[in-house]
């Protein structure tokens, strides 16, 4: 509990009339200055005037005021370079009680972006170093990515204050330029400090004392992380304060305990520190997944928290909740006023904060669960565990809370000892939600009106904790304030800052689909790419490069575009960063803020270049049909494109019509590195074109081809016949290559390749014949006579019987007239023998067919012949099976029988001695159509033809 002798005044009017609620909006004068118009609200009581202080954000004492205002004023401007800041004081005289209020603003218009952070120490516990590993890679990415430096360090928890104090002073000396900062993750040593008791000046700073109705006794040595913070020559010393009244042992300081005597600070503090320590949170047991591993798993839950807030994954409003369950403390040299604490910081952080009323009351806890507030305050009565009407360890461990605010300050007893179990101030750390930094604040109060232009809340801490002004202090030989703000217990040892000290106010949405890749295939360059950050008020980008990605990282450029190439790599890896910049509002002017980071690696040494081949260059003959290109086999996907023609595969087949350069890419698909190769294809000059034609259109009869003859007796002429018997093919200049008979009606096509033997190209021509199938001539009866003394044997085949009813046979007599011998019937057999006696009286003989309707027409005409040895096909036509007769001349005689289709096509061939018989032949399987047999011995050839 706070003092209980204190009187408790709950009006929250009253207690602003406290603070001076300044803040600041800017813009641009001309080329070079810019203005600061500076507001506040005007509270009772009546002042006589205000005073007004200006100095330079990191100097230790103000000065002279620079500039006095009436009683009626509320607002002054001043003039500055354009891209500076300066931190401002308004003073009013008097305020409530008879004591000067004040007001605090760092204030500028277009600050430049802060880029280099300097860098910051992790030291983490050890025992979680294979759970967090990923964790802290994260969150060490996440430093970097706005603009620090990281060391990591892994202690043992044993490991003593000294031996972690040893490290820091180590790593300080080594680069004291650039170390600026201290991250302490786990349940790493605690250091004790202090001689806070009834019996000095420096009682314990929530006021309980081993006096009867301010107990139990918070009196000795109090946790203080400033002890990692100060580097410098004044020792803590462990050797003269002697105090046992705290009823907690971790108070009783005595000597040589490990327990430090300071108090008040001997020196300014050096360093920033912040301490990530969730240990001992066993309330929140079922709060997490592994109810086994509650630390690890709520340090993760805060990793996430702080990746989700940086990145704004989640969106806090820019507001203040302020639950002041205390309002006006009374009964001491002055009234205090803890509230003070966010009303006086909130004007200078949250634009138009007074105005629109961006710092309300309300309840923490039911409020904070589904309603966001980047800032909040509670102030009560309390306990280790407990903010009396504000929220419990319990109700911030219940599985429904969620604090949704991102910083959050409380006052209430007992609050400074953060390092017990269940610690108030370290539980909406743990708890879901959004916190990442808690504070306890009022005695002393915080300031944090440096943050309203981007300084880390680590800063506003250190700031808090060196509140000294180095020239009063000296002309008194005292501490006094910097910022006085008449509060108690300034410039002691107990201000810590639970959380991530590197946390800023207001984060801007960064890139996404951040990428580096090769830009070029000849030369080493690299092409970064990015997606637009979300927030439309970003307009410039930062690009940076670093060896690796815990080392010092390079601005290389500047640039409005989605897109910078890097023309000159370093050799090896290079890791690259984009950060989005956006001209920032607050409540304190207008800086250019930068977004988290995002990173990308990619190396020289796995440059890579397609590998692409075309072919050769060819010498094709026109119109031929060619394969270009080759299959390459490249480690990674790629892509191919061919002009002309578009195609895309690694090799294609063209047809060559004239003189060309084919052309083919390829692509990287990850870099869009591109690479190309050319094939030279000349064609040479076909055979001039000719044309074929046929001689004749019937069919079974033999059909001529012959082409122009273009290109003469040095060109090679093939001809093909589809469907066609042919006779010759092939040859020099064979511009006709003989006959051709077709068997049926049909549109026939005959093809002429002219090759030129000197170049091998050729050319290729059709033509086209139409045959018609009608019935056999009249005059077609293959008649045969052969005289034998007085009497002659005539025979004859009749094919086309259909349409005769008889034959009649006339004898050409002596005189050369036709006199009729006899008349035979039509058989179907189609074969006709008559024997005419007294032969000699004719000359030859006639046959003639008389037709159904009577009429006559002569069929053949023979004279007389001696010779023997005719061919006699029966039956004629034939059905499956047939006979073939040899007469006299070829009795004794081997001969070779050979029969053609009507396309020339070999059907049988046969070696038969016909004075064995006649020869018998089955055509079953033969198609329809006319027949030509062939018989040959060593003394003749004879032919004759058939139908099947």
């Amino acid at each position: 509990m706070i003092c209980i002798h204190f009187k408790l005044e709950i009006n929250s009017q009253t207690t602003r009339n406290y603070s001076i609620e300044i803040s600041c909006k800017s813009r641009t004068l001309d080329s070079t200055r810019s203005i600061l118009e500076f507001k506040w609200p005007k509270r009772t009581p009546t002042t006589t005037a205000y005073y007004l202080y200006k100095k330079g954000k990191d100097r230790y004492d103000w000065g002279a005021s620079f500039r006095t205002l009436a009683s009626a004023d509320s607002s002054f401007n001043d003039t500055i370079l354009t891209g500076t800041a300066y931190e401002y004081m308004v003073e009013k005289y008097f305020g409530p009680d008879g004591y000067p209020t004040y007001g605090f603003i760092y204030a500028g218009h277009r600050l430049p972006a802060k880029t280099n952070r300097g860098k910051i120490l992790l030291i983490a516990d050890s025992t979680h170093k294979a759970f967090l590993t990923n964790a802290i890679r994260t969150y060490r990415n996440d430093l970097i990515g706005d603009g620090w430096q990281t060391e990591l360090k892994w202690f043992s928890p044993s490991t003593t204050v000294s031996g972690i104090k040893s490290y820091i002073v180590s790593m300080y000396n080594a680069d004291p330029s650039n170390v600026k900062s201290i991250v302490l993750i786990g349940d790493l040593a605690v250091p004790y400090s202090g001689d806070f008791s009834k019996n000095t000046a420096y009682w314990p700073p929530d006021g309980h004392v081993s006096i009867s109705g301010y107990g139990p006794s918070h009196e000795g040595a109090w946790p203080t992380d400033i002890y990692y913070g100060s580097i410098n020559n004044t020792p803590w010393t462990d050797a003269t304060v002697n105090n046992t009244d705290g009823v907690r042992p971790a108070n009783r300081n005595v000597p040589s305990d490990g327990k430090f005597d300071v108090t008040v600070l001997q020196e300014l503090v050096t360093l920033e520190v912040g301490r990530i320590d969730l240990s001992g949170m066993t309330a929140f047991k079922f709060n997490v997944p592994d109810t086994g591993n509650i630390e690890r798993e709520l340090l993760k839950r805060y990793f996430t928290k702080n990746h989700d807030f940086r990145h704004k994954n989640v969106v806090i409003k820019e507001r203040c909740l302020v639950d002041d369950n205390i309002g006006l403390l009374t009964g001491g040299t002055y009234n205090e006023q803890f509230a003070g604490n966010a009303y006086r910081n909130m004007s200078a952080l949250i634009s138009d904060s007074v105005t629109k009323n961006n710092t309300s009351i309300y309840d923490y806890r039911t409020t904070l669960r589904t309603n966001d507030y980047l800032w909040s305050f509670g102030f009560g009565t309390g306990s280790y565990v407990n903010c009396s009407n504000v929220a419990s360890t319990a109700q911030l461990a219940d599985t429904a809370q969620y604090i949704k605010s991102v910083f959050s300050g409380f006052m209430g007893s007992f609050f400074g000892d953060w390092d017990t179990s269940n610690n108030l101030l370290r539980a909406p750390l743990a708890a879901k939600g959004n916190v990442l930094n808690t504070f306890w604040c009022g005695r002393p109060n915080w300031y944090f009106h440096h943050m309203g232009l981007g300084e880390t809340i680590g800063y506003s801490t250190l700031r808090t904790q060196n509140n000294y002004d180095s020239f009063w202090s000296a002309l008194y030989g005292q501490a006094l304030a910097l910022y006085p703000n008449m509060a108690y217990f300034p410039f002691e040892i107990h201000p810590s800052l639970m959380g991530d000290p590197s946390v800023r106010m207001q984060p801007v949405y960064p890139v996404s689909n951040f990428a580096a890749v090769q830009d070029s295939c000849s030369t080493q360059k690299f092409k970064l790419t990015w997606t637009a950050s979300a927030d439309t008020a970003v307009h410039t980008y930062y690009v940076y490069r670093s060896k690796h990605i815990d080392s010092a990282f390079q601005l290389l450029a500047t640039t409005s575009q989605t897109i910078y190439r890097d023309n000159s790599p370093l050799t090896g890896t290079n890791v690259y960063m984009v950060r989005a910049s956006k001209l920032q509002s607050s409540g304190s002017g207008t800086y250019f803020n930068l977004s988290q980071g995002l990173f990308d690696t990619v190396s020289t040494a796995s440059y890579r270049t397609p590998l692409v081949d075309a072919g050769n260059d060819t010498l094709v003959c026109r119109n031929q049909v060619v394969k270009i290109g080759e299959k390459v086999n490249n480690s990674f996907p790629t892509t191919y494109l061919w002009t002309p023609g578009n195609y895309s595969t690694d090799t294609v087949s063209i047809s060559v019509t004239a003189n060309l350069d084919h052309i083919v890419t390829v692509t990287d698909v990850e870099t869009g590195c591109k690479k190309m190769d050319t094939v030279s294809l000349s064609t040479i000059a076909l055979p001039v074109s000719e044309t074929i034609s046929a001689t004749t259109q019937t069919c079974s009869d033999t059909v001529g081809w012959s082409s122009t003859n273009n290109n003469g007796i040095n060109y090679e002429y093939s001809w093909t016949f589809p469907s066609g018997s042919l006779v010759d093919t092939s040859g020099f200049g064979l511009v006709s290559p003989g006959t051709i008979t077709y068997g049926s009606t049909g549109s026939y096509t005959a093809g002429l390749i002219v090759r030129d033997t000197a170049s091998g190209c050729s050319n290729g021509f059709t033509g086209n014949v139409d045959i018609l199938c009608v019935g056999l001539s009249v005059n077609w009866a293959d008649l045969k006579c052969q005289k034998f003394g007085e009497s002659t044997e005539i025979s004859f085949n009749i094919i086309d019987y259909q349409q005769i009813e008889s034959v009649v046979i006339e004898g050409l007599s002596l005189e050369n007239q036709y006199i009729k011998i006899g008349e035979l019937k039509i058989t179907k057999d189609g074969r006709y023998k008559y024997v005419i006696e007294n032969s000699s009286n004719y000359r030859g003989v006639r046959i003639s067919s008389r037709k159904i309707d009577g009429s006559l027409e002569e069929l053949d005409f023979c004279l007389w012949s001696s010779e023997k040895g005719q061919i006699l096909v029966y039956p004629n036509p034939v059905e499956s099976v047939f006979k073939v007769v040899l007469e006299d001349a070829f009795l004794n005689i081997n001969s070779s029988v050979v029969i053609y289709n009507s396309m020339g096509i070999e059907m049988y061939n046969f070696k038969h001695n016909f004075e064995n018989g006649e020869l018998e032949i089955n055509c079953e399987n033969w198609l329809k159509g006319i027949y030509t047999i062939v018989i040959q011995n060593e003394k003749s050839i004879k032919t004759t033809q058939f139908i099947r």
